[in-house]
């Protein structure tokens, strides 16, 4: 992993968005949980396994949704109903200017979306969160299997993917994210040879 764009800790769960160039998110993932679980058994008296199943992912398009997700995220507090405003164990302190950066947080990208001026560009940024806390944090994403982005970005997306082999240890969100959704598989018809052709069509691409 390269740098961390946002984060929020919630009571079962976390939050994380980072930026992965090359393309190591598991191998980063694992060691990340990994410690962590050894720190956190070490320090409570405990042992084994600490997190419920594999970590869920999405890859987003970066210039189009990338800012509201780091708003969309600090603001899960607020959406969960465990706190009217986001707390101290998120990004946003730190990306606000309340509190220094830890952790390994970047600041410098989001902040460049509000302006050169650090002082001002912190300013803008509450201001832009508490302008999502209006809604109560709600914000309607186009997630389509594991990816959120566009039309054209998914089909870029399925066209990288087309000859790349499926790992048996990926989730089964990512080995999805290039297949077609049902609805897009059979729309609106309602002819039933046309309906039975398109149910060995879903089959077929589920199954490959």
């Amino acid at each position: 992993m390269k740098v961390t764009l946002c984060y929020c800790l919630m009571d079962n769960h976390y939050h994380l968005l980072v930026e992965t160039p090359d393309g190591n998110l598991s191998e980063g993932m694992k060691h990340l949980n990994a410690v962590y679980t050894q720190r956190f058994n070490k320090r409570h008296g405990l042992v084994g396994h600490l997190f419920q199943g594999r970590y869920k992912s999405i890859l987003v398009q970066k210039e189009s949704y990338l800012l509201a997700l780091c708003r969309y995220i600090v603001l899960n507090p607020v959406r969960a109903g465990v706190s009217k405003a986001p707390w101290k164990w998120s990004s946003y302190p730190a990306l606000a200017g309340k509190d220094e950066c830890r952790g390994g947080l970047c600041r410098e990208w989001v902040l460049s979306q509000f302006g050169a001026d650090e002082k001002e560009a912190e300013r803008r940024y509450e201001e832009y969160v508490r302008e999502g806390m209006a809604c109560n944090g709600t914000t309607a994403f186009p997630v389509k299997g594991a990816v959120l982005g566009d039309n054209e970005y998914r089909r870029e997306i399925e066209r990288q993917l087309q000859d790349v082999p499926i790992d048996r240890d990926v989730p089964i969100g990512q080995k999805t994210m290039a297949r077609p959704l049902l609805g897009e598989i059979f729309g609106n018809t309602k002819d039933r040879r046309e309906r039975n052709r398109l149910v060995y069509e879903a089959s077929r691409i589920s199954n490959s």
